[in-house]
């Protein structure tokens, strides 16, 4: 079975995310641009209130 052109497409979109991060935030690699991001995820989520 091959994988969804969909599924491709979007790896491929959020690698080139990562990479941006990674260049940006000056870290070494694309394992720490993660961390970044959920760092970022997870603090912008408690923030938000459920009104």
């Amino acid at each position: 079975m091959t994988v969804p052109q969909e599924y491709i497409q979007a790896s491929r979109h959020f690698e080139a995310v990562l990479v941006d991060i990674r260049d940006k935030a000056l870290v070494s690699t694309t394992h720490r641009a993660f961390t970044t991001l959920e760092a970022v995820l997870r603090v912008f989520r408690r923030r938000l209130t459920a009104d």
